[in-house]
């Protein structure tokens, strides 16, 4: 099972759908989530077939901001639990039987409402006892030795 995170920053820019295909090529993921697609259903399906997958699910994007987009083979079951313009949360059944728990989650980029991100994800995290899989962009740094220009800002949300 190799599954892939990823901040596209638009489907419809072709640098980044191409950067995505050279990736999807390299890794062949059995289950992918995007974050800041900047796209609909409509535009989740066409990358679907594209991309060579048979499933998704897709939260649309809100104007040109956001949009999140989960795709998997058929090799596994998800059954979607939750969703808001911030995670998709999903049980992920192996054709082995091995059920697993999966949020994609996109991290608030306002650092004023970041407290509610991670209030969301300790929810996601204690709503099952299942092994759990969480991913992609939670516009936090880990260190200031990650961040370039701008001020410094408190990491305390993170805890």
């Amino acid at each position: 099972m190799i599954g892939l995170c990823w901040n596209v920053l638009g489907l419809g820019n072709p640098r980044a759908f191409a950067a995505l295909r050279r990736l999807m090529k390299k890794h062949s993921p059995d289950l992918v989530f995007l974050s800041k697609t900047k796209s609909n259903g409509f535009k989740a399906d066409n990358v679907k077939v594209s991309l060579g997958f048979n499933n998704c699910f897709s939260v649309d994007s809100c104007g040109n901001s956001g949009g999140l987009l989960l795709l998997w083979k058929d090799s596994i079951v998800v059954s979607v639990l939750s969703f808001s313009s911030g995670h998709i949360d999903a049980r992920i059944s192996m054709s082995d039987g091995f059920v697993w728990h999966f949020s994609g989650f996109y991290g608030d980029p306002n650092p004023n409402k970041r407290r509610f991100s991670w209030s969301l994800l300790r929810r996601l995290r204690d709503t099952n006892s299942l092994s759990w899989v969480y991913g992609d962009n939670f516009n936090e740094l880990l260190s200031m030795s990650d961040k370039a220009g701008g001020s410094d800002k408190s990491f305390s949300g993170m805890l």
